[in-house]
């Protein structure tokens, strides 16, 4: 299972699993783009960003995660194409390294959900027994 919205009070969730922590990401970079600015197919790209993120634990981190991407997106009208490398440790603390591709989104051709911020709110990440990665996370808009 990919990703699932989910409804809640004044904003909107996410629930994703994933068989690594690296894919748990990639799939939310996914969802974050179909929240904002959907399939814009034949959007030049942009520019490759690089992209260092610390956190004090998995969870954090993909708060830190998603809050760069909605910077990219709010800021400068960028969107996440493809993810061209990902890697994410977790000892001494969590770090994610990544090079993703961005697309330029012209204004007002996102899909127009405006998330104001990712929250810590019911945010949850954990690896469940059969191996499972599954996070669920909450945007305010």
């Amino acid at each position: 299972m990919p990703y699932r919205t989910v409804e809640h009070t004044a904003d909107v969730g996410l629930e994703i699993e994933s068989e690594s922590a690296q894919a748990l990401f990639a799939e939310a970079a996914e969802a974050f783009r179909a929240l904002t600015a959907g399939a814009t197919e034949g959007a030049p790209v942009a520019h490759h960003h690089e992209m260092t993120l610390t956190a004090p634990d998995l969870a954090g981190l993909l708060v830190v995660w998603l809050n760069e991407l909605l910077f990219l997106w709010d800021a400068r009208g960028h969107a996440v194409r493809q993810i061209a490398a990902l890697t994410i440790t977790t000892a001494p603390t969590p770090r994610l390294e990544a090079v993703v591709a961005l697309d330029f989104v012209p204004a007002g051709a996102g899909l127009g959900d405006d998330i104001k911020g990712v929250t810590y709110h019911d945010l949850r990440l954990e690896r469940r027994a059969d191996g499972v990665f599954f996070a669920r996370i909450l945007f305010d808009v």
